[in-house]
């Protein structure tokens, strides 16, 4: 008695550039073999290397979703098959690249960057405004103390008060002989000494 040969079901797949050539690729199969038992399964492949299904006949659906990788986006790739379980079956899936896909994501990319830069761009000119507001401020506010310095320091002269007397001279007053003690003029008259008659 001889034994009937089955075929078997493989499933490849394949990419058209190097970055999606490079990973394992998650494959999504649903399906209805002929015995009525349903599949729902995720299975892992490396392109380029056919995987062995141990699926017996029946209909079945394989779907790559799409995805990103780096700038580009893959476009989903999905393939159905009846599979009548007495001839060798390969499934081939080809992973592409969306070009429409790919463009809008780097237009979209390009787009953030944009504004990004534009936002940082306003938030530096902020700060340097700020800065300049400040430093402007900052240097009013000296100019405005040396200003009210000013007066003071052009007014205050220096006048001569003995260790007894109630009055304030000049320097080279006569009644300076026993005692002469320096001092502002506004310290003076806030001391309540008064201007001497004879230098004054």
């Amino acid at each position: 008695m001889t034994s009937v040969e089955q075929g078997k079901l493989s499933l490849l797949v394949s990419a058209d550039d190097e970055v999606a050539a490079n990973g394992p690729f998650s494959v999504d199969v649903t399906g209805t073999p002929d015995d009525g038992e349903k599949i729902n399964a995720t299975i892992t492949v490396s392109p380029g290397e056919p995987l062995d299904l141990n699926y017996g006949p029946g209909s079945y659906t394989f779907v790559i979703a799409g995805r990103t990788v780096e700038e580009t986006v893959y476009a989903q790739a999905e393939s159905t098959v009846e599979f009548d379980g007495a001839h060798d079956q390969t499934v081939s899936l080809v992973v592409q690249v969306d070009d429409e896909a790919t463009k809008a994501l780097a237009d979209q990319r390009a787009a953030e960057e944009a504004t990004r830069a534009q936002a940082e761009a306003e938030a530096q000119a902020r700060a340097q405004a700020e800065a300049e507001a400040q430093a402007r401020a900052q240097a009013e506010a000296e100019r405005q103390r040396a200003e009210a310095a000013a007066p003071s320091q052009t007014n205050e002269r220096t006048v001569y008060i003995t260790r007894t007397g109630e009055k304030y001279h000049e320097s080279w007053c006569s009644s300076l002989r026993k005692s002469k003690i320096p001092i502002s003029l506004s310290e003076a008259e806030a001391q309540g000494y008064e201007p001497c008659k004879n230098c004054h």
